[in-house]
């Protein structure tokens, strides 16, 4: 078997993004190795050290995610990878490395491309194109629901789902970004609806609005769990999201936590959807 093994200073890597926030030590570089471009990801702290553990606190004990510190992140992003790779879907590659760096850094395959997000609002793709993409990616969405619920593994879902951690490159849909994932196997069910409707509210947004109908109902025909999608639409209209834990839907039921701009804007596309 061929050595992936890496050695190299960041002396001379290309800065493809640095946190504003935090320690500035969080950011993603770009290397050439053996003439080939990688990407390597350094996971500093994105806030002051308070808030981090308070976010830490939060993320472990409340909501039952993985570890926010800068280790913790590093570890759960590596081994998430690994995951879903093992499980078929794909990822960029993890390369060993072996780099001085005073915080924990990740060495990944370079994707090209763009994002998800990106092509469904551009204006130079054609509208068949852009729906054989979503089609493309909600057959992945099913499948890999599937597959976490078989598993009971909520390490298959996306803690923040969003159509910019997908990067189409030639036939491939690349997932990426995977610093923190839900740990808690309760109520596994509920985390998946919140995942269908994280990707159904951008779809909305972001797609150009003479084409937004078709590629809506591109995903709604090709989704199979029809009474999972209205578990979504009601939810997406009571509350304006999927709550992640059940307790929480009597904090998100009180006007002073709802954020009512974004909560009319859910109901809206989800009365929309059920009348469809």
């Amino acid at each position: 078997m061929k050595d992936h093994s890496l050695s190299a200073g960041l002396e001379n890597a290309l800065v493809l993004n640095v946190s504003k926030r935090g320690d500035g030590r969080h950011r993603i570089l770009k290397i050439e190795h053996e003439g080939k471009p990688v990407v390597v990801k350094c996971y500093g702290l994105k806030r002051s050290r308070l808030h981090a553990v308070l976010r830490h606190f939060g993320s472990l004990v409340i909501v039952g995610k993985s570890s926010a510190t800068t280790r913790g992140r590093w570890r759960t992003e590596r081994e998430t990878l690994t995951l879903w790779h093992n499980e078929g879907f794909d990822v960029p590659r993890v390369y060993p490395m072996d780099i001085p760096s005073l915080e924990p850094c990740l060495a990944m395959e370079w994707i090209p491309g763009r994002t998800l997000s990106n092509l469904i609002q551009a204006g130079d793709e054609s509208l068949e194109t852009k729906k054989e993409l979503i089609r493309r990616f909600t057959e992945i969405l099913a499948r890999r629901h599937d597959r976490a619920l078989a598993l009971n593994e909520p390490c298959l879902l996306f803690e923040h789902p969003t159509l910019n951690h997908v990067i189409c490159c030639g036939d491939r849909l690349v997932h990426f970004d995977f610093e923190m994932v839900f740990t808690w196997k309760r109520d596994l069910e509920r985390l998946v609806r919140r995942e269908l409707a994280g990707f159904i509210r951008p779809l909305v947004r972001k797609s150009r609005k003479e084409e937004t109908d078709s590629l809506v109902e591109v995903m709604v025909k090709t989704y199979p769990e029809k009474v999972r999608l209205g578990h979504v639409l009601n939810e997406l209209e009571q509350f304006g999201s999927v709550p992640v834990l059940h307790w929480l839907e009597g904090f998100q039921k009180l006007s002073f936590f709802r954020k009512k701009g974004n909560t009319r804007t859910a109901s809206t596309l989800a009365r929309a959807l059920k009348k469809a």
